[in-house]
C-alpha cells in the first residue's frame, strides 16, 4: 500500500478536486484507491454529493470493535461495485487524538488498497501532521499569487522542523496564469523546481456546482493529460527526471523555431542527436550517483557532517556563541535551536538522500551532539554497558565492555573536534591542558574520571581516557549478583568498617578498585563526619556529612599547586571521623599512615599493587617518596600498626573483576609483616566459553579481629571463615 498526501497552501487552490481526480483516474486504471478526507472542512462530501453517515474521527475510534466497518465508514464511489472507496469527515468536527489510530486502521486495509490519498486541506495542525507522517509523498498544491507563494515558506518550514527529506515533498502548481509570479521566482522561493505545472481551466470550478461526474467531463484535455501525468509518477511509470526533462525540451522547442530556420536540416538533426546523447549520459550518470549513495548512506554522511561541521563551528566560535561557559539554560535552548537551523538549512543545501524522515531526524540529532557536546563520545558515555573509553587518535576509539576491549567505527571528523571535545570538559572545572601542561586529569558531569594527553608527549595525536561512572553507584548486592564478591565476604567486610578497621583496597588498573571502595564507605554510620581527598573526584559518598576534598594543579606561572599530601594534612585539622583517600600513590602514603596510628581509624583507600604482600611493599616505596630518612624497620612498624585488612581485586582473563583476596595484618615478626588470608577466590577452571569457573572461599582461619567483634556487639557466625573449607581446624 502506497500513502499519498495533496496539502495547499492557502484555502481555494483546489486541493480536494485534486486530490479527487487523481484518485479517480487511478480507478479507472483498475487500482484500488481510498481517498480519505484528512481535514475538517467536507468538502469531499459535496464534491461527490454524499449524504454522511460515519466519519473518519468515529472509523478510527470503533474499527477495532466493529467487524463490519467498511459498510459503514467506507463509501463506494458508486453504488455499482467501484475501485474508488472514500471516507469523509464532518466540518468542525472535535478531535481527541484518534488520528493516532490511523497507522492500525491502515494495518487493517493494506490487503484491500494499493494506493491511499490523504485529502489534508490547508490548515497544519497535530492531526494532519500525523497524516503527513505516514505519507511516502507530500503533494503540495499551489498558485502563482503573491500569498500561495509567501503561505509555501511557511509551510516547508514546518516540514523541515517535522524532519520531512527533501525528496519525500513535490510541488504542484494549480492554475498556473500568465500574468502571476513567474516559474523560476517561484521555483527560487520554494527551492525546487515544481514537478507539475497545470494551465488555468474553468471547467476545474464547475465539478462543486455541477457535481463529480458531471463536472469531470467537461475538463479541458490538456488538463485531464496533467492529472494522468500525476497517475503514471504515483504509479511509478513515470520519474521525476523524465517529467523535468520533458518540460524543458518543450521550452527548447519553442523557443529555438527562429534558430532551426536559419540551419540546415542536417546541422538541426546532429544538433538534437548529440543533446540526446548528453541527455542519456546525464541521466545514468545521476541514476548511478543515486544508487551509490542509497548503498553508501552510512559512509555519505560522515563527509557531509564534516563539512556541515565546520561551517558551523566557524560561523558560530566567531559570534563567540561556543562559549563553554554557558550556564543559563535558556541561552543553551537557544544555541541549540539556530544550530539545528544553520544544519537544516544545509541539509537542503546538499540535497542528501534520506530513505525517511526517522533517518534525517536522526542525522540532525547526531549532529547537534557533534557541535554542542561530546561528538561521537556522546552515545558511547550513554550506553551503561560501557565501562571505559579510549581515544587513541581521531580515527581510533575503543570501549571497554564486560572487561572486554573493542574498538568501535566512531570517529572524530578532524584534530580540531577532537581539541574542541577536550577543552569542552577541562573548561567548566577549571583545568588547563595545552602544549606547556600537556597532561591533564579531570571530570565529567556525571563524575566520570578523564585523562588527557596532548603532543609532543603523546606521539600520534590527543588522547582522552574516560573512566565512567554509573549514574546510580554499585551497591554491595550488585557485586554480589556480579559474582565479585561472596555474600559472606561482604557481611565480614561490613563489620570491619562498622569496628573501625583501617583497610586498604589493592589491585590493578581496571580491577574495581574504586567501585569497592565507594561500597565499603556505604557501610560508614551516618551519624560520622567523613572527610574525601582525592586528586580527581570520583567517590560518591551517599551519607549526610561528607566533606570532599580535590587536588589542584599549578597555574600558567607553575603556582597555586594544591597536591594530595597538602590535603592529608589539612584534612587532620577538620576534625574527621573518618578519612578516606581516594588513592595513594606517593609521599601522601607516610601522612596516611600518621593519621591511622593517631586516633583516625577506620580510614580508607586504595593503592596500585599487584599482590597483598606486593602492596605492603608499596607502602614502603611511598613512605620513602615523603622525603624522610625513616629506617626500613621503622617504616614496617608503622605499616604493621596501622593497617588492619588488605582487600585485593582483580580483573580476571574473562574480564570479570572479582574480589581475590581479603588478607588480615597480625603484627611483625623480625622484620617482616605477617598477613594471613582471611577468605580467597579459588579458581577450578576454564568453560568453553572463556569463563572462569570457581568460587569463594574462606581460608580456615579465625582472624584476631573476631573477639572484638563480640565485644563490639558485632555478631558475625565463624562459620563463614570455613566456608568451602572440608576440614574444620577450630
Amino acid at each position: 500500500m502506497k500513502r499519498f498526501a495533496f496539502i495547499g497552501t492557502k484555502g481555494g487552490v483546489g486541493t480536494s478536486i485534486l486530490a479527487s481526480l487523481v484518485s479517480y483516474e487511478l480507478a479507472q486504471n483498475k487500482k484500488n484507491v481510498l481517498l480519505i478526507e484528512a481535514e475538517n472542512h467536507g468538502d469531499l462530501s459535496y464534491i461527490f454529493g454524499a449524504e454522511i453517515r460515519k466519519t473518519l474521527r468515529e472509523a478510527l475510534s470503533s474499527f477495532k470493535k466493529d467487524k463490519k466497518f467498511r459498510g459503514e465508514y467506507i463509501y463506494p464511489y458508486s453504488s455499482y461495485p467501484s475501485k474508488l472507496h472514500l471516507i469523509f469527515s464532518k466540518t468542525g468536527e472535535n478531535w481527541d487524538k484518534e488520528y493516532e489510530m490511523v497507522p492500525p486502521f491502515l494495518k487493517k486495509v493494506e490487503n484491500d488498497y494499493e494506493y491511499v490519498i490523504f485529502d489534508c486541506g490547508h490548515i497544519v495542525d497535530e492531526k494532519v501532521l500525523n497524516f503527513l507522517d505516514i505519507t511516502d509523498t507530500i503533494f503540495v498544491v499551489l498558485k502563482n499569487d503573491f500569498l500561495s507563494i509567501a503561505q509555501s515558506k511557511n509551510l516547508r518550514e514546518v516540514f523541515k522542523l517535522r524532519y520531512y527529506p527533501p525528496q519525500k515533498i513535490e510541488f504542484i502548481i494549480n492554475s498556473y496564469k500568465e500574468e502571476g509570479i513567474p516559474l523560476n521566482e517561484i521555483e527560487e522561493i520554494i527551492e525546487k523546481e515544481a514537478l507539475f505545472i497545470l494551465p488555468e481551466d474553468e471547467s476545474v470550478n464547475q465539478i462543486v456546482d455541477l457535481g463529480f461526474d458531471a463536472g469531470k467531463d467537461k475538463l479541458s484535455s490538456v488538463f485531464k493529460e496533467k492529472i494522468k501525468e500525476i497517475c503514471k509518477f504515483i504509479e511509478g511509470e513515470i520519474k521525476r527526471e523524465d517529467i523535468l526533462r520533458k518540460r524543458k525540451e518543450t521550452k527548447k522547442d519553442f523557443f529555438s523555431i527562429f534558430r532551426r530556420k536559419k540551419k540546415e536540416e542536417k546541422e538541426v538533426k546532429e544538433e538534437e542527436k548529440k543533446e540526446e546523447i548528453i541527455d542519456e549520459r546525464k541521466e545514468k550518470l545521476m541514476e548511478k550517483a543515486k544508487i551509490e549513495i542509497e548503498e553508501k548512506l552510512e559512509e555519505v554522511p560522515h563527509e557531509i557532517k564534516g563539512l556541515i561541521h565546520a561551517h558551523i563551528i566557524k560561523e558560530m566560535t566567531l559570534s563567540g556563541e561556543l562559549s563553554a561557559t554557558v550556564d543559563s539554560p535558556a541561552q543553551k535552548e537557544e544555541i541549540r535551536k539556530k544550530v539545528e537551523r544553520l544544519i537544516i538549512e544545509k541539509l537542503d543545501e546538499f540535497d542528501i538522500p534520506f530513505p525517511t524522515q526517522e533517518v534525517r531526524k536522526k542525522f540532525v540529532e547526531d549532529m547537534i551532539k557533534e557541535i554542542l557536546g561530546l561528538g561521537p563520545l556522546e552515545d558511547l558515555l550513554a550506553d551503561p554497558e560501557i565501562t571505559e573509553i579510549m581515544v587513541n587518535a581521531v580515527d581510533k576509539i575503543y570501549v571497554e565492555k564486560r572487561g572486554k576491549i573493542y574498538l568501535t567505527d566512531r570517529k572524530f571528523f578532524n584534530e580540531t573536534q577532537l581539541r574542541l571535545v577536550i577543552e569542552r570538559i577541562v573548561s567548566p572545572i577549571g583545568r588547563r591542558v595545552d602544549e606547556a601542561n600537556p597532561l591533564c586529569d579531570a571530570r565529567l558531569p556525571d563524575g566520570s574520571r578523564v585523562n588527557i594527553t596532548l603532543p609532543p608527549v603523546s606521539i600520534d595525536g590527543p588522547t582522552i581516557t574516560i573512566r565512567k561512572f554509573r549514574k546510580e553507584p554499585f551497591s554491595y548486592q550488585d557485586l554480589i549478583n556480579f559474582g565479585s564478591i561472596a555474600d559472606f565476604m561482604v557481611e565480614f567486610l561490613k563489620a570491619c568498617v562498622i569496628a573501625k578497621k583501617n583497610i586498604i583496597v589493592a589491585g590493578g588498573t581496571g580491577s574495581g578498585k574504586t567501585t569497592l571502595l565507594n561500597v565499603l564507605s556505604s557501610f560508614i554510620p551516618e551519624d560520622e563526619r567523613i572527610v574525601t581527598v582525592e586528586d580527581t573526584a570520583e567517590l560518591r559518598l551517599q551519607q549526610p556529612h561528607v566533606v570532599r576534598l580535590e587536588a589542584r594543579p599549578p597555574n600558567i606561572e607553575g603556582k597555586g599547586e594544591i597536591t594530595i599530601r597538602d590535603l592529608v594534612k589539612n584534612c587532620l585539622r577538620m576534625r574527621p571521623d573518618r578519612i578516606i583517600v581516594g588513592e595513594c600513590r606517593g609521599g601522601e602514603a607516610l601522612d596516611m599512615l600518621q593519621a591511622m596510628n593517631t586516633g583516625h581509624e577506620g580510614s580508607l583507600t586504595t593503592v596500585h599493587a599487584n599482590s597483598p604482600r606486593d602492596t605492603l611493599s608499596r607502602l614502603e616505596t611511598m613512605v620513602l617518596m615523603a622525603g624522610t630518612e625513616l629506617p626500613v624497620s621503622a617504616i614496617r612498624n608503622y605499616i604493621a600498626s596501622a593497617i588492619d585488612f588488605i582487600v585485593f581485586t582483580q580483573r580476571m582473563r574473562d574480564g570479570k573483576r572479582r574480589v581475590t583476596k581479603i588478607s588480615e595484618i597480625t603484627g611483625m615478626e623480625g622484620n617482616i609483616i605477617t598477613m594471613q588470608d582471611i577468605f580467597y577466590f579459588k579458581q577450578e577452571g576454564v568453560s568453553e566459553k572463556g569463563e572462569i569457573i570457581g568460587k569463594f572461599v574462606g581460608a580456615g582461619i579465625r582472624p584476631k579481629v573476631h573477639e572484638e567483634f563480640e565485644i563490639k556487639g558485632l555478631k558475625i557466625p565463624q562459620d563463614i571463615y570455613y566456608k568451602g573449607v572440608e576440614e574444620k581446624v577450630w
